[in-house]
């Protein structure tokens, strides 16, 4: 067995794949293990196979949802209340989260980077060739106009100005 004490880099693949199994049957969560190993948990639930062991992977099982307490949930996420915090108030998977939504045609909420696929405008091009002629550098467009600095890149190549 390898010594605890022992620093994860100094350790051999040998005693490293020991420290794995025997914490792992000591019931130290896989976090804690990839810490200790210096490992990802992939690399973990890879040893744990190859020493014959098939890990238990924690899983929400969703429960089912009354009517009432779908449209509680529906109003919440509509509010604002964060997914995780549903998740774990409702005790449901992310993917019957996401079901229930799509049931209540609830379109999901939009990310910060949604505007990162909207098609230019032709005012928007306007803006970007005055700005870009006026001194403004791209990233100060990009900013300016809540666009990818890869975005005003393509525009400025289009009108052959980069």
């Amino acid at each position: 067995m390898p010594d605890e004490g022992k620093n994860c880099y100094e350790m051999s693949k040998k005693e490293r794949d020991e420290l794995v199994v025997k914490l792992y049957k000591e019931g130290v969560p896989i976090d804690e293990i990839a810490k200790r190993a210096c490992i990802n948990k992939a690399t973990i639930y890879l040893i744990l196979r190859r020493h014959g062991i098939e890990p238990m992977r924690k899983r929400r099982r969703s429960k089912k949802l009354t009517p009432e307490e779908e449209e509680q949930l529906v109003r919440e996420y509509m509010e604002g209340v964060p997914v995780q915090q549903l998740l774990e108030k409702y005790n449901i998977s992310t993917t019957k989260l996401y079901e229930i939504l799509k049931k209540h045609n609830v379109p999901h909420r939009s990310s910060r980077r949604s505007h990162s696929h909207r098609r230019v405008t032709p005012d928007e091009i306007e803006e970007i060739e005055k700005l870009y002629k006026q001194g403004a550098t791209v990233y100060e467009i990009a900013k300016k106009l809540e666009r990818p600095v890869s975005t005003v890149y393509a525009v400025l190549r289009r009108l052959g100005l980069k």
